[in-house]
């Protein structure tokens, strides 16, 4: 996590889908236009919270498409290699290179895996998390286990709040194909990848790479409300309903801000006490 200072009074957060704002000795506030978040100082420790997360997300996600790029620039020095080799033999210069076994299949050693079960587990914690906070800020609550069986009991309509609605960008832009997915088959397969790490009937889970020849079979299956969805699909929404609830807090904040300064203060108070402490390695953290 990186805070890069804009002028004497702002930083914002880097690496994240959305850039925040500190504003300094201001009242518990948060402003948001859409794209950046102007943040009180006492609400950064929340946000810092919800942006590791998204680090963490995205890195699963986006593991596969490192990994073939690492594949790809060991490939090329390999080839760049062979040929150096060559050249040297042609002027005939001594050269001495033993490469092993392991050297030479380098490349194979960064396979892939498809391992999309285990993004969606950890996506649907992701909007886990989100949903809890929901909860913690409208019934203004920190007890752990009243928070999780309220947030259970009203997954259905969080779902229906900020994933499968038209104020959701990504649902919006897809609304053909994501209208056939329900609050409650949503939360089927969430139950199922987590208890039982299988999946649904209607919704099929599929790679990214396989978006295009599902697009062909739904429609075959049309006539079986079948729908196949992608993890990066699954992190949009989310992303989506992180927009929907910072929206509706924005404006609380400048309509209501005695209501929602009450209620922040609950979630503040939790993440303060619950949240884990990111120890970032090599850089002294052990030594003091």
């Amino acid at each position: 996590m990186r805070y890069i200072k804009n002028h004497k009074n702002v930083w914002y957060f880097d690496k994240s889908f959305i850039i925040y704002y500190i504003y300094i000795n201001e009242p518990m506030h948060v402003v948001f236009d859409g794209k950046s978040v102007v943040i009180s100082p006492s609400l950064s420790g929340v946000f810092q919270f919800l942006m590791e997360i998204e680090k963490e997300i995205k890195y699963l996600i986006w593991y596969n498409e490192k990994i073939l790029l690492i594949r790809k620039k060991f490939s090329c020095i390999l080839d760049d290699f062979s040929e150096l080799a060559k050249d040297i033999e042609k002027e005939k210069k001594e050269f001495h290179f033993k490469s092993t076994k392991d050297t030479m299949t380098i490349v194979d050693d960064f396979g892939i895996e498809q391992i999309v079960r285990s993004q969606m587990i950890c996506l649907f914690s992701y909007m886990e998390t989100i949903f809890c906070l929901l909860t913690v800020y409208d019934f203004e609550l920190t007890d752990e286990r009243k928070i999780m069986e309220i947030s259970n009991n009203n997954i259905n309509k969080y779902i229906d709040k900020c994933i499968l609605t038209k104020d959701n960008e990504f649902y919006n832009k897809n609304i053909d194909r994501l209208k056939k997915i329900t609050a409650g088959n949503f939360k089927i397969l969430r139950n199922s990848l987590t208890h039982f790490y299988s999946v649904s009937e209607n919704i099929w889970l599929i790679p990214k790479e396989a978006s295009i020849e599902a697009r062909n079979v739904e429609k075959h299956l049309e006539s079986h409300n079948y729908i196949f969805i992608a993890p990066e699909d699954c992190l949009e929404l989310l992303n989506g309903a992180v927009r929907i609830v910072l929206l509706e807090r924005s404006n609380e904040s400048i309509t209501k801000p005695q209501d929602f300064k009450r209620k922040m203060s609950y979630i503040v108070d939790l993440i303060s006490k619950k949240a884990p402490k990111i120890v970032e390695m090599g850089k002294n953290t052990l030594d003091s």
